[in-house]
C-alpha cells in the first residue's frame, strides 16, 4: 500500500513540475488566519499533504527569482534534497520574511493580489513554521473589504480611506509581534 501511495504521489510530482507557474489570479476568499489549525492527517489527508508538498516544490523549481531570495540557492538536483530543503528553511522567521517581502515586491509592480500558489506557499511556511512554535503559533494578519485604511495597521496602494482588495496578507511573529503590515488596495 505505502509503494503504491509512494508511486502515485511522484508521479503528481512529475506532472506538476511540468505544469508552467499559475499566472496571477484572485487570492483564496477564505485563507486561513493561522495556517497550522489543521485537522489531524490520516489516510488520504496524508496524501493530500505530501502532493502539496511536492507541489510546492513544483512552485519553486519553476520560480528562479524564489530559488534565489527565499532558499538563497538553486534546488538540488534531486526529489529527496528538494523536499528536504524546502522544509528545512521553510520553518525559519527570517526566510518567511525574504519570502513575504518577495512577493511583495511583485504585488506592488503588478498592483494585483497574491495568486493562489502563492497564497499557499505563504500558508505552507507558516504550517511548516509553526510545527517549532506549538504554544505560540506565527499567523497571518488579514483586512476586510471597506474596512476602514489605517496607515499605521496597513500598507497602501492606491489613494483613498477604504480598503478594497487585500493584496498580501501581513505577518504576525509567534510572539505576537506584527513583523509586516497587511498590503491593501484602496478606494475612496
Amino acid at each position: 500500500m505505502a509503494d503504491l501511495v509512494e508511486a502515485s504521489v511522484r508521479e503528481q510530482f512529475r506532472k506538476l513540475s511540468e505544469m508552467p507557474v499559475e499566472t496571477r489570479s484572485q487570492p483564496d476568499p477564505n485563507p486561513a488566519v493561522n495556517p497550522d489549525q489543521a485537522l489531524p492527517v490520516e489516510g488520504a489527508q496524508q496524501h493530500d499533504r505530501l502532493s502539496e508538498l511536492f507541489a510546492m516544490v513544483a512552485l519553486i523549481r519553476n520560480d528562479t527569482e524564489l530559488q534565489q531570495r527565499f532558499l538563497r540557492q538553486e534546488l538540488a538536483p534531486d526529489e529527496d534534497s528538494q523536499v528536504e530543503q524546502l522544509l528545512t528553511v521553510a520553518s525559519h522567521w527570517e526566510r518567511i520574511e525574504i519570502l513575504w517581502d518577495t512577493l511583495k515586491t511583485r504585488i506592488l509592480a503588478s498592483e494585483s493580489p497574491l495568486s493562489t500558489d502563492e497564497q499557499r506557499l505563504l500558508n505552507f511556511v507558516l504550517r511548516c513554521h509553526n510545527r517549532l512554535w506549538v504554544d505560540h503559533a506565527a499567523s497571518l494578519i488579514l483586512v476586510s473589504e471597506g474596512e476602514q485604511y489605517n496607515y499605521e495597521k496597513h500598507f497602501s496602494v492606491g489613494q483613498g480611506d477604504k480598503i478594497a482588495a487585500l493584496l498580501l496578507p501581513g505577518l504576525m511573529n509567534s510572539a505576537g509581534k506584527v513583523c509586516r503590515k497587511p498590503v491593501a488596495k484602496l478606494r475612496g
